[in-house]
């Protein structure tokens, strides 16, 4: 369980890889790639939890000529609750989705799944 509000980092060594499930690549000195179609991470909510949440995330998608655009659809316990548009020329954003404490409570684990994601994502 992470203290809410504690900034994650998914290079090597850093205090995020064991959140990492399914879809990443070996963590890096600069961050982690993404692989496959989906990517997921896993957070311990803390039991007493209550109101809604808001993920943050500071990424750098893989676009370039030949895919200038990228659509990353963020699902918490299989609910769809954000969709993240970047940009060639863009740079790194922060995006961020709202949770509900409907979404979130449906299971005690916080999951954020990203289809068709092919960048290197969370560093």
């Amino acid at each position: 369980t992470f203290p809410l509000g504690e900034k994650l980092h998914f290079s090597k060594g850093g205090n995020g890889e064991r959140c990492l499930r399914r879809g990443w690549s070996v963590p890096e000195l600069w961050g982690i790639w993404s692989i496959g179609k989906q990517s997921e991470l896993s957070f311990k909510l803390p039991k007493s939890l209550s109101g809604n949440l808001c993920l943050t995330v500071r990424a750098n998608p893989f676009v370039h000529f030949r895919r200038p655009k990228k659509e990353i659809k963020v699902f918490v316990n299989d609910e769809q609750v954000a969709i993240w548009n970047y940009q060639l020329g863009e740079g790194n954003e922060m995006q961020s989705a709202s949770i509900s404490q409907e979404v979130y409570q449906k299971n005690k684990d916080l999951k954020g799944s990203h289809l068709n994601l092919f960048s290197n994502l969370f560093h």
